[in-house]
């Protein structure tokens, strides 16, 4: 517990420097220095017994610090990855000759993470810690710390251990879409039945089996894949005219305004991993272009469970402030045939045109001012409808949840 955040701001202020310069250690050799002046000055015996008790107070401090880091070895035994938006976890496995009190087993390469605890080692033991605070985003853990102040807290030691490169993927947040614009009556989802009809006209193609869900008909059930798994499953195809999602991620300059996790870019990455998740989930193919100084690509099979590869992807774009978002959005374009819904993020005040398609166009207007000074206060969601599609009105106080949800 750190009993500076009781303070006020300016007491804080007042003992920063104070904090740089003075220490345990210091404090307690000055201490035995002014005390055997005194005791010289007027022969105080009281005062020779406290120069002892801090003198042999600091070589303890040296000697078992040192003695108690000796022979220790520790390794990330296993990642535990989270679900988005929890902090993900992290099994360390300790080993000492002997027994061993108040290690402090430290991340250097996770900034702004506390040390890990471990009160007393007894030859081997294993320590989970969940790591809070991280944002999303891929971490290289290279190196170890650990460090002691046993047993008086005066001096403290440490070092430093190779524990192999690792990497800790955090994924972003998402949240629930309950329903997606429709991207025109025409373009609407067919049914299975519609779609095994167009099947043999050659516009669609097998693309596996899947569990029977309620309320749908036996017609197309594969049976031979049902009796291998002792459950009814139905064969599934890919229509080669079903409306694909495509989401052009921002890359143009200034989008990176504002400190994570609430800056302008980190809410556009939590839309639109939001809107693919719930348009594969749906059984629409989803495409995500990233135009930055690397340009990375994404493509999501419909009616995709598994949103883990797609979560990692996100987790590594990164904001480049490289191409216009007007170019980007022609580059993406052209690698999707059948676009249902394109998904964009401008400022406002910076004008896009699309060109005339039959599908649904989602801009996600940024207010840029709002998260270079955010308040408290989150105001409801606005969302207007235009000719060519929904128009989202985001600043550092909207609710995303809610926004999605309107």
């Amino acid at each position: 517990m750190q009993l500076s955040r009781d303070f006020s701001p300016e007491l804080e202020s007042l003992l920063a420097p104070l904090r740089r310069h003075v220490s345990a250690y210091r404090f307690a050799w000055a201490l035995a220095i002014v005390c055997f002046l005194i005791a010289w000055n007027r022969g105080l015996a009281l005062l020779y017994a406290v120069v002892a008790l801090c003198v042999a107070a600091l070589v303890l401090s040296h000697l078992l610090a040192r003695f108690n880091l000796r022979g220790v070895e520790v390794r990330r035994e296993r990642m535990i990855a989270a679900a988005p938006g929890e902090a993900p976890v992290l099994r360390y496995r300790l080993r000492a000759p002997g027994q061993r009190h108040f290690l402090l087993v430290e991340e250097p390469d996770l900034p702004g993470v506390a040390p890990t605890l471990v009160a007393q080692l007894d030859r081997a033991a294993d320590v989970e810690r969940e790591l809070q605070g991280l944002h999303r985003g891929v971490y290289r853990l290279q190196r170890l710390i650990v460090r002691t102040g046993y047993p008086f807290g005066l001096l403290s030691r440490q070092r430093e251990l190779r524990a192999g490169a690792r990497e800790l993927i955090v994924h972003p947040r998402w949240h629930e879409c309950p329903r997606l614009p429709d991207p025109r009556a025409q373009r609407a989802r067919r049914s299975v039945d519609e779609r095994v009809l167009s099947r043999h006209r050659g516009h669609d193609e097998f693309a596996g089996a899947r569990e029977l869900r309620p309320g749908e008909g036996v017609r197309h059930v594969h049976w031979r894949a049902s009796a291998r798994q002792d459950r009814l499953l139905v064969k599934e195809y890919d229509a080669r005219d079903t409306p694909a999602m495509l989401i052009v991620l921002p890359q143009q300059p200034g989008f990176e305004c504002g400190e994570k996790p609430a800056s302008a870019f980190e809410y556009a990455i939590e839309i639109a991993v939001s809107l693919a998740r719930a348009a594969a989930r749906a059984g629409y193919p989803v495409h995500v272009s990233s135009d930055g100084k690397r340009p990375l690509r994404l493509q999501v099979a419909p009616h995709t469970a598994d949103s883990r590869p797609m979560l990692d992807w996100f987790a590594r774009v990164e904001s480049a402030a490289a191409t216009p978002a007007a170019l980007a959005i022609e580059r993406a374009l052209q690698t999707v045939a059948n676009c249902g819904w394109l998904v964009t993020f401008r400022h406002a005040g910076e004008r896009l045109r699309v060109p005339a398609r039959g599908g649904c166009w989602l801009d996600f207007v940024f207010e840029r001012d709002s998260f270079h000074a955010p308040g408290e206060e989150a105001p409801a969601p606005r969302k207007d409808v235009f000719a060519q599609g929904v128009r989202y009105r985001v600043n550092a106080r909207s609710s995303l949840a809610g926004l999605l949800a309107c």
